[in-house]
């Protein structure tokens, strides 16, 4: 894979499908070594050398898709060795990649609060439907929004918001002045969403 660079997010997966968060932490030409998260570190100490694994990472160019096998097992700090080889998906990325996504949130126009169901997400905006309320392109609204994460908890995203598109049941709207840790915490859910059930729009 030519497009590795240096803290991109991956996902390992193996044959029996569990999946383990990582970073790239270095690479060369032939290998790949990876900086495993460290809730994920006790599933990564059952990988075996040679073992084969599906590795997804987050590029610049867009999400890609390789098959690897393990070199060395993980070591004491939480580095795991694997093969470099050419992707053999990948997904295009538009400026913000996007997953359908159903969850219920708030958003706030003209001081009143109304429940929505989004349609899908990205770091960048969110397509959404909501009964309550009618929506015309230019208005700006505020959005609260529960991620939810892998504990069963939530993160709370908020943000202001600008109604870029209506059409019948789907309204788009696209965040304005978005605070950076958000979004990260956005595209890291479009990343691990898309991952786990392959759920791109």
């Amino acid at each position: 894979m030519d497009e590795l660079r240096k803290n991109q997010n991956v996902i390992i997966e193996t044959s029996n499908k569990t999946q383990i968060e990582a970073t790239v932490f270095d690479f060369t030409f032939d290998r790949v070594l990876v900086l495993v998260k460290e809730e994920f570190v006790p599933k990564a100490k059952e990988l075996h050398e040679l073992e084969e694994l599906t590795i997804t990472v987050d590029t610049h160019l867009g999400i890609k898709k390789m098959t690897a096998n393990v070199i060395s097992r993980i070591n004491r700090e939480n580095l795991l060795l694997v093969e470099n080889n050419p992707a053999y998906i990948v997904i295009t990325k538009r400026e913000f990649s996007r997953v359908k996504a159903s969850l219920e949130f708030e958003l706030t126009k003209n001081k009143q609060t109304y429940k929505a169901t989004s349609i899908n997400i990205s770091g960048n905006g969110i397509g959404f439907s909501c009964s309550d309320c009618e929506f015309t392109q230019g208005e700006e609204i505020f959005i609260k929004i529960e991620l939810p994460t892998e504990n069963d908890s939530a993160e709370t995203i908020e943000t202001q918001a600008k109604i870029i598109s209506v059409n019948k049941d789907y309204i788009a709207a696209k965040y304005t002045d978005i605070n950076p840790k958000y979004q990260d915490k956005l595209v890291k859910y479009v990343f691990k969403t898309s991952t786990k059930d392959n759920k791109w729009s």
